[in-house]
């Protein structure tokens, strides 16, 4: 009934090692809105993906494995009653959300308390992170590919890379989350602009990865990419 930008999730990330991210597919945990519903989103693919795209929030109890919904039934047409507008899915409180190697937390840890220095909410703090990471590089596609064995990817985008697109900003929001003490996990799936009751074709274009964040016992997006990739 609104337009507006729709993140369709497909799966999110746990473990950072230092160069890239890791799904543990062990981990299972609700992905749900309240139980008041506001409308309803329907969702065909071309040929059966491997999981089901969750938009923010399915009302009800959706239940994630590995991060993320398995599309069990091979389902190509298929449909989410979403919450009413400020429900969200809970978070879990949860350790592993907060994990970094040492060598990571070490800078990480330093760059994240002088970021949100003398702010005292998560909501400020992770807002601040967002401001930091979009500000620090250019929105560019032809990226080129970090080339030094034994560097921290987030570390070197951050410091020497001068452009990135969202798995470098959404990479590098996640570690500052997390050394900022604020559960964080990285998340992929399509960032689709969307107009009222109208039909929106999905494609490659709109590919993109965030990052959420515990606001409270909540999973919020948090957006760190200076740039849309449907722009």
């Amino acid at each position: 009934p609104t337009g507006g930008a729709v993140y369709l999730r497909g799966g999110d990330y746990n473990t950072y090692s230092g160069t890239g991210w890791i799904a543990s597919e062990n981990r299972t945990e609700a992905f749900s809105g309240g139980a008041e519903t506001a409308h309803t989103l329907r969702i065909r693919t071309n040929g059966v993906k491997p999981v089901l795209f969750v938009p923010y929030y399915p009302a009800g109890e959706v239940t994630l494995t590995g991060g993320r919904l398995e599309n069990g039934q091979n389902l190509t047409d298929y449909s989410f009653m979403l919450a009413q507008q400020g429900e969200a899915g809970r978070a879990a409180a949860d350790a592993q959300y907060l994990q970094l190697p040492a060598e990571t937390l070490q800078w990480a840890k330093a760059l994240a308390n002088e970021i949100t220095a003398g702010l005292t909410t998560t909501g400020e703090k992770a807002q601040a992170i967002a401001a930091y990471v979009r500000s620090s590089a250019a929105y560019d596609l032809n990226t080129g590919r970090m080339n030094r064995v034994g560097t921290d990817f987030a570390r070197w985008f951050l410091e020497e890379s001068e452009t990135g697109y969202c798995v470098h900003f959404a990479t590098a929001a996640t570690v500052l989350l997390r050394a900022a003490g604020i559960p964080a996990r990285y998340v992929e799936g399509y960032l689709v602009p969307c107009r009222a009751d109208e039909e929106t074709a999905v494609t490659g274009e709109m590919a993109h990865a965030w990052a959420e964040y515990d606001s409270g016992g909540v999973w919020s997006i948090l957006e760190a990419t200076p740039s849309a990739p449907t722009e």
